[in-house]
C-alpha cells in the first residue's frame, strides 16, 4: 500500500508539540570546583598548553549532557544552564587557569579532556576541527580519511553539535554540545560524566528497551555511520536519577557523532541492531515522539548547522521513512534492515528509493519527497 500525500501531511507535526521530557530526563551530577574570583585580574591572552595524557592517569572516556536553563558563572558549573553559560564558564575557567586541556591518548582524532586543575577530574570534552581524522594537524598522525566524500574532514565537530540539536527534548540523551573556540581552535565542547563504561562490556539484554529505542531512532534519522559498542556508554552515576534507568537497566549515554548526516548515502553502523530490544515494538510514548517529528524542520536544522543541502535532504528522507514505519507498527530492526546494505557493494533498499526519487539535473537534481514517501509507504505497508 502506498503512502499518500494526505497521510504524509497528517504526520508532519511541529517539534514544538513533542512530548515533554520532564518525566524521564535525568538530573545531572556535576563536578565541583572553586568558582572564579569575583574580580579577576588576568591578561586576556593566555597560552593554553595541550598536555599529553599519561598512562597511569587516564580519564574516563565518557561525556554527559545537561538540560537547558540559565545560571550565573559566580555559582560555578551546575546542572541547569544554557549553552552560552556552559561555553562561557569553560572559557573563563581556562582563562583563569582553573581548567586545562589534556590530550586523550585513545582517540583517533584530537580529543581533549577539559580537566579541573584542583580536582584533576574532567568536566567537558573538546574536539577541534583542525585535528579531526583526515586533517594535517591530527595529533595521532591520522591524516587520511576513507570517507571524505560523505564526511568532509573538519566538519565532524558540526555533526557533534547537530546530533545534540536534533535530539529534541533530549530524548536519546545526547550530551550538551556547543561550538567553542579555544586558543584559536574552533571545535565542539561536550559535557562529561564520570563512572561510565562502554556498552560493549555489558550484556545488552539488561538495558531499558525505551532507552535503546530512543538512541536507535536518532541513529536512524541521522544515518549514523559510527554507532559501535564503544560510543554508547553505560552510566552508573545517572542510573538512579533516570526513571527509565534502574539497577537492572542503567542509563545509556550516546557520544561521538562525527559521522552522522552524511552528504549523500553512507551505510550506517548500528551496534544496537544486534540487541534484543531492536526487535521489540515501540512504546506509546516513543511512538508519540516520532509522530511529532517534522522532516522539513529536521532538514532546516541540518542545513543551518552543516550548510549542506545533500545531508539535509537525506535526513529529511530518513525521518519521513521512520515516521511511516513507526506509525504502521514496524520495529527499529525492520527500519534498519531497509536502510542498511546487505553487502558492501549491494545498494540498500533506502539507496534504491533515493535514486528512484531523485529528479534530473534539469529539474534541480534533488529528491522528490512526495514520491519518496510513496516508496517508503510501499516498503512499510499497513499491517
Amino acid at each position: 500500500m502506498n503512502f499518500s500525500s494526505a497521510e504524509i501531511s497528517s504526520l508532519d507535526v511541529s517539534p514544538k508539540k513533542l512530548p515533554s521530557a520532564a518525566a524521564w530526563r535525568p538530573r545531572r551530577r556535576e563536578p565541583q570546583f572553586p568558582p572564579p574570583p569575583d574580580s579577576p585580574s588576568v591578561s586576556t591572552h593566555v597560552s593554553i598548553g595541550y598536555e599529553s595524557e599519561s598512562r597511569d592517569s587516564s580519564p574516563d572516556d565518557s561525556e554527559v549532557g545537561s538540560s537547558r536553563s540559565s545560571t550565573t558563572l559566580s555559582r560555578g558549573l551546575v546542572a541547569e544552564q544554557d549553552d552560552a553559560t556552559f561555553r562561557d564558564y569553560v572559557l573563563e575557567g581556562i582563562l583563569l587557569k582553573k581548567l586545562h586541556l589534556q590530550l586523550h591518548g585513545d582517540s583517533c582524532g584530537g580529543t581533549y579532556m577539559v580537566n579541573c586543575v584542583t580536582t584533576k577530574k574532567p568536566i567537558a570534552v573538546f574536539k577541534p576541527a583542525d585535528e579531526e581524522i583526515g586533517q594535517d594537524a591530527n595529533p595521532h598522525g591520522n591524516r587520511d580519511s576513507e570517507r571524505v566524500d560523505q564526511f568532509v574532514p573538519g566538519t565532524g565537530y558540526k555533526r557533534e553539535i547537530l546530533a545534540y540539536a536534533l535530539d529534541y527534548d533530549r530524548s536519546a540523551g545526547v550530551p550538551q554540545t556547543v561550538e567553542i573556540c579555544i586558543h584559536g581552535k574552533l571545535g565542539s565542547l561536550q559535557r562529561f560524566v564520570p563512572n561510565c563504561t562502554e556498552s560493549a562490556d555489558h550484556l545488552p539484554g539488561r538495558f531499558s528497551t525505551d532507552l535503546v529505542h530512543r538512541i536507535a531512532l536518532l541513529d536512524l534519522r541521522l544515518l549514523n555511520g559510527d554507532r559501535h559498542g564503544g560510543n554508547i556508554l553505560v552510566s552508573s552515576v545517572a542510573k538512579a536519577q533516570h526513571p527509565l534507568a534502574t539497577s537492572e537497566a542503567p542509563m545509556l549515554v550516546p557520544i561521538d557523532h562525527s559521522y552522522v548526516a552524511p552528504s549523500g548515502f553512507a551505510d550506517p553502523e548500528l551496534e544496537w541492531l544486534y540487541w534484543p530490544q531492536s526487535k521489540l515494538p515501540f512504546s506509546d510514548e516513543v511512538r508519540a515522539y516520532v509522530a511529532a517529528l517534522d522532516p522539513e524542520v529536521d532538514r532546516g536544522v541540518v542545513d543551518d548547522i552543516l550548510n549542506d543541502e545533500e545531508a539535509a535532504e537525506i535526513v529529511c528522507a530518513t525521518t519521513t521513512a521512520i515516521k511511516i514505519a513507526v506509525s504502521r507498527g514496524y520495529t527499529a530492526r525492520d527500519i534498519a534492515e531497509w536502510f542498511r546494505r546487505e553487502t558492501l557493494t549491494q545498494p540498500s533498499r533506502l539507496e534504491h528509493a533515493l535514486a528512484v526519487c531523485r529528479r534530473t539535473l534539469d529539474d534541480g537534481g534533488d529528491i522528490d519527497m512526495e514520491q519518496f514517501g510513496e516508496q517508503a509507504g510501499a516498503a512499510f505497508p499497513v499491517r
